[in-house]
């Protein structure tokens, strides 16, 4: 009883291991991916090519305002940004995030690395 309590124990430590790695890797190609995508964006490019290089986004923001300390204040995305679309990077714990600004006809207007401390 004790040598199959050992055998199972050591199959599901084994198991988690393989998790924890697999996770990692998996974060390692979409840090990459990212990155990668973000460097060949270009203005005047279409939602669906951004969407096809990046992938879905972990976040998106159309025209809106956002309260902040004197008021309301318009959203990071400008005058001329109808949608936003956000990127968090993996094991950044929130902390860095790529974003792409759209205009109303879904081209590409502007792009952005944010870091937060």
């Amino acid at each position: 009883m004790r040598k199959a309590f050992v055998t199972v124990s050591r199959s599901l430590l084994a198991a988690a291991i393989w998790m924890v790695i697999a996770y990692v890797a998996l974060g390692i190609e979409k840090y990459r991916t990212y990155e990668e995508a973000f460097r060949s964006t270009t203005n005047g490019e279409s939602l669906d090519v951004v969407i096809q290089r990046f992938g879905p986004p972990s976040y998106m923001y159309g025209i809106f305002d956002v309260p902040g300390k004197d008021g309301l204040v318009r959203s990071t995305c400008g005058e001329k940004c109808a949608l936003q679309l956000w990127y968090e990077l993996p094991f950044t714990f929130g902390t860095r995030a790529l974003t792409v600004d759209f205009d109303n006809r879904h081209k590409v207007i502007n792009k952005y690395e944010m870091n937060s401390p």
